[in-house]
């Protein structure tokens, strides 16, 4: 797969990079390279931060439907990216308006206006 190709090469180049990841069966093949190259070698994916792109509004982030739990499942668990270094939010707030405050590692919320 040449999107895999061109991830691993970026990587391998600069390996602090954040990557937007989407959700679904298109995309699965992708994380299952990404995750096979990881056991392979590790190291570019040292430093590698992931940010969630996509939710289903109004469901618990803890679904087995959510794109959180797929995140967790395929991506973040098969290439051991830790907390400090995943970006998401919550889909289902209590005040939707506040939909858009995403979790940052350094002060647990970053708004969007």
């Amino acid at each position: 797969m040449e999107a895999a190709g061109s991830i691993l090469t970026d990587l391998r180049n600069r390996p602090d990079q954040w990557i937007g990841v989407a959700t679904g069966n298109s995309i699965k093949a992708l994380y299952k390279i990404l995750a096979r190259e990881y056991v392979k070698n590790p190291m570019p994916f040292e430093h590698l931060g992931i940010i969630k792109l996509d939710e289903w509004g109004g469901i618990s982030r803890d679904s087995a439907h959510s794109c959180e739990s797929f995140i967790r499942q395929k991506i973040l668990g098969s290439l051991r990216i830790p907390e400090n270094r995943y970006i998401t939010f919550d889909s289902n707030p209590s005040r939707p308006e506040g939909f858009f405050l995403l979790h940052n590692p350094k002060n647990n919320t970053l708004p969007f206006h």
